[in-house]
């Protein structure tokens, strides 16, 4: 992932609201930060979700505490990993959405792979790699188009598509007129500091086969809306 050679411009308000367990920013400053850079214009811009999937079993195992203290530690494992443009939230009790500055479709598989396998690694470490997984979902201004609301959305369909086709997956949003693919492996390998893709974790598919217009999240069918 190139880094930004444009200024990225800063929220002018308060410290934000951290999530006491991880140090996070909220969801609300996330949405807030997102609105900013689409009105200044910033393109590509894509948004990434990621779920730590069985965390109720790692409670029911280790206990509530240990699985919180599990959790601050794999939140400061990815914040580490991104650049100082990106923001990274805490946006459920195991979900984390990150907004990802001049990155498009092809730039946010490869690093949403890359966050992926770090964080499972990091979960084989804890011996729970065979009761907790990790799922992604990411969305790009390219498909999507310019809307907070609509890249959250989308990136959201995205995650609940890897998640329900086998978990420790990466979904990228495609606009249901363009073909499927998955992408092949060199172009994962070419972002900085990735590691090799295992089991052919890149799915890409039209996530939005029944949406009446392209690209707009919003007109769903009911069973399919988020929210």
């Amino acid at each position: 992932m190139t880094f930004s050679r444009r200024p990225i411009p800063d929220l002018p308000s308060e410290p934000p609201a951290r999530d006491p367990l991880t140090d996070l920013v909220d969801e609300r400053f996330l949405h807030d930060r997102l609105e900013v850079l689409l009105a200044a214009g910033l393109r590509p811009l894509s948004v990434a979700i990621l779920t730590i999937d069985g965390m109720a079993e790692i409670k029911r195992r280790r206990g509530r505490r240990a699985a919180g203290a599990l959790l601050a530690r794999l939140a400061r494992l990815l914040e580490s990993r991104l650049r100082s443009t990106d923001c990274v939230a805490r946006s459920g009790s195991s979900r984390f959405t990150i907004a990802l500055p001049e990155a498009g479709m092809i730039a946010v598989a490869g690093v949403t792979q890359r966050l992926r396998t770090l964080l499972t690694e990091a979960l084989q470490r804890e011996s729970l790699a065979e009761v907790a997984s990790v799922s992604v979902g990411a969305a790009s201004t390219e498909t999507v188009g310019a809307e907070a609301d609509l890249l959250l959305v989308a990136a959201e369909r995205a995650r609940r598509y890897a998640h329900r086709h086998g978990r420790n997956r990466v979904a990228i949003y495609r606009s249901p007129l363009v073909v499927p693919l998955l992408l092949p492996r060199p172009a994962v390998e070419a972002h900085p500091n990735s590691p090799v893709a295992d089991e052919a974790s890149l799915l890409f598919g039209p996530l939005l086969a029944h949406s009446r217009r392209v690209g707009d999240a919003r007109t769903l069918p009911p069973e399919e809306r988020t929210g």
